[in-house]
């Protein structure tokens, strides 16, 4: 087991407890409760994509910025005038990024087949932190004007759907490559029960402390 896991694990015994036993928490009280781990270690492992990048690309830091800056701009620019594609966008290439970082380090070379997979991890992912916190979302964006816009995505049963198929393919894919050999079935046993895990996470915390705890402990932690 490795230190981020049963962090995490240790964390989930400590503060479910408590979230139990503190009723409704408001998105301004999730947003204190988060904070911290967002400050201490969401923007710092975001702060060394550079160096990471660059341990395995020939590339200057001058292009890597340059090319994240404009990443940066044309993201921009769709949340201003395409909201609803911009935010759809946003969640496929955190979905892969989420997935690459999981997986990557298993293996040597990435062709298209284990791309797809990291894909599809991350898509099982936040799916399934929005399909196990519809409700909240809802009251979220009903609430809240600057997210109205994004109701039609939030589809209860079209999440769903998502949530099973990309799960489903994100066990084959992990099955397939176990008995292909590529990953050991310790691997499997654990990323089977890091994948639990997460799930566990999303359903006993409200949205944004869940999300934080698994950003911030098995995604940031290790970098």
């Amino acid at each position: 087991m490795t230190k981020e896991i049963f962090i995490f694990i240790a964390s989930l015994l400590v503060i479910v407890p408590i979230v139990f036993t503190s009723g409704d928490i408001t998105v301004s009280n999730q947003l204190a409760m988060s904070l911290p781990l967002i400050l201490l270690l969401g923007i710092p492992h975001g702060a060394v994509d550079n160096v990471l990048y660059m341990r395995n690309n020939r590339i200057t830091n001058f292009k890597f910025i340059s090319l994240y800056l404009i990443i940066i701009a044309i993201n921009v620019i769709l949340w201003v005038t395409i909201p609803n594609v911009a935010y759809i966008l946003f969640l496929v290439i955190s979905s892969y990024h989420f997935g690459q970082s999981q997986f990557s380090h298993y293996f040597n070379k990435q062709p298209l087949f284990f791309m797809v997979f990291y894909l599809f991890w991350g898509i099982s992912i936040l799916s399934s932190l929005i399909y196990l916190n519809i409700n909240e979302i809802n009251n979220i964006t009903n609430k809240y004007d600057d997210f109205a816009v994004f109701q039609t995505i939030h589809h209860e049963e079209s999440i769903r759907y998502i949530f099973l198929v990309s799960t489903v393919s994100t066990l084959f894919f992990l099955i397939g490559l176990t008995l292909k050999k590529v990953i050991k079935l310790e691997i499997l046993i654990m990323e089977l029960l890091v994948l639990a895990l997460i799930f566990i996470c999303f359903k006993l915390m409200p949205l944004l402390v869940g999300f934080t705890f698994y950003f911030a402990v098995l995604h940031s932690f290790k970098v």
